[in-house]
């Protein structure tokens, strides 16, 4: 079971974090696995309710997903998946909509 899943938010926060600074040390920042990092790193800023922090890193995250892979590859469906999380939890219905579906 992952840090997250448990509820121990600022354990796994430090560990996305980590592992973002590592990835972007070890590659350039427009690197897959910089857009991995940030990826779980947003997912984990939502569940704290850190929405303006978590909505750049997934937005980051995408955009470099995009750029490798292309729009609507099933690579860009987790950085979706959570900007449509985040925009649910935020009331912001027809973004989340608009997100989940792009992710579909």
């Amino acid at each position: 079971m992952s840090l997250q899943a448990e509820g121990k938010l600022a354990d796994a926060e430090q560990l996305a974090r980590q592992a973002l600074s590592e990835a972007a040390t070890l590659r350039t920042k427009r690197d897959i696995s910089v857009a991995v990092a940030e990826s779980m790193w947003g997912s984990i800023l939502v569940d704290e309710g850190k929405f303006e922090e978590a909505e750049r890193m997934l937005r980051q995250s995408l955009a470099i997903t995009e750029a490798a892979f292309g729009v609507g590859n099933v690579s860009t469906i987790s950085p979706l998946g959570g900007l449509g999380a985040l925009y649910l939890r935020q009331g912001r219905l027809e973004e989340a909509a608009g997100a989940f579906e792009q992710a579909s």
